[in-house]
């Protein structure tokens, strides 16, 4: 069985689902970290190599897991970084070989961050053997803006747990959509919340709710949206999860969803929005070229001008009872793209 030591967050939905699917392929992971506790319970052995001292300095925390990991003959094996500037700074500092998943908020924002920040990403990836990542935008960017070779990049989508499959069903009195994107201002809250309120005003008598994730919020974004919700009247028709949500609660939400809604302004192929295709729940979606393998398969719907039209057209749908055999293509698409699944990542972890 081969072995892989990643180095991330082991308590981030991210992880666990390369844990899960690295699983599947007989990829035996322990997990390295400098986190402790989070939204999820890790499904692999956790090593912890951070300096307690250094908790609140977070930058602090990944140099010293780089320099524990060169100077320490402990852990010998392929190094997997999950994120660029964090974990994959602490890949780098290490000396040794390592292999890197990028994220596309750190990525996309070396447009508007320093260029000591961007020159960092650079170096990182520069030296990564292998790059992941989950849409052709990234791996177009990293190729054209970041001059990443693109022999070393493989692109693929890891899919969903099969948790989620086929959870959805139709047979519901109330039209509930799930917000299933943290509450922040990457992710458009507070539009998803104006397009809720102009939804509801044009169907004021129907039975109708809005679940959101706090997540690991922004305070002070989060404040505006709440601070709309109550300008709008909506308290009694929006549900707001505090904190994270385990693999669980996330199941029982998308099985009494009617739709989910994610529009970010920035994005690569979301497990979000897999799993919501997954569960066979329509996702509503931004207008993103990280989207187009969803938009050609006519899995999701496109918010192309504003979202209150997605919503009415999709409670549309569910009134006319349109939703139940769409779901069973959204069911489909995921069945298929989780059998690709295995071969792309033996593919990327055998590749000389």
């Amino acid at each position: 069985m081969k072995k892989v030591y990643f180095l991330a967050n082991a308590y981030s939905p991210h992880v666990r689902q390369w844990v899960y699917k690295n699983k599947e392929v007989d990829i035996d992971v322990d997990v390295i970290t400098v986190d402790i506790g989070g939204p999820v319970k890790p499904e692999a052995n956790v090593i912890y190599i951070g300096f307690p001292i250094l908790r609140r300095f977070k930058l602090l925390q990944y140099i010293y897991a780089g320099l524990y990991l060169r100077y320490s003959r402990k852990y010998i094996g392929l190094l997997h970084a999950h994120n660029t500037s964090g974990y994959g700074l602490a890949a780098y500092l290490s000396g040794r070989s390592y292999y890197l998943t990028t994220y596309g908020s750190e990525i996309y924002s070396c447009d508007h961050k320093s260029r000591l920040y961007c020159r960092i990403i650079k170096v990182v990836l520069d030296k990564a053997l292998r790059v992941s990542s989950t849409s052709h935008k990234m791996k177009s960017y990293l190729v054209d803006k970041l001059n990443i070779s693109h022999s070393k990049i493989y692109n693929f989508s890891l899919g969903v747990n099969s948790v989620f499959t086929n959870i959805g069903a139709f047979d519901k009195d109330e039209f509930i959509i799930f917000s299933n994107r943290r509450i922040g201002e990457l992710y458009n809250t507070n539009l998803i919340i104006d397009g809720f309120y102009k939804f509801s005003k044009r169907f004021p008598n129907v039975a109708t709710k809005l679940i959101l994730l706090e997540g690991d919020l922004d305070s002070k974004y989060a404040n505006s949206v709440y601070n709309k919700i109550n300008r709008y009247g909506l308290s009694n028709r929006i549900d707001i999860i505090k904190g994270f949500v385990s693999e669980s609660e996330l199941v029982g939400y998308y099985a009494k969803s009617s739709c989910s809604v994610s529009i970010p302004k920035s994005d690569q192929l979301s497990s979000s929005i897999l799993e919501s295709i997954s569960a066979g729940v329509l996702p509503i979606v931004s207008q993103l070229s990280a989207y187009k393998v969803l938009v050609d398969a006519g899995v999701v719907s496109v918010v192309k001008n504003e979202v209150s039209n997605n919503f009415e057209e999709t409670y549309i749908k569910f009134i006319k009872g349109e939703l139940e055999p769409l779901r069973k293509t959204l069911i489909r698409f995921s069945d298929d793209l989780n059998r690709e699944v295995k071969s792309e990542l033996i593919n990327f972890y055998s590749a000389k």
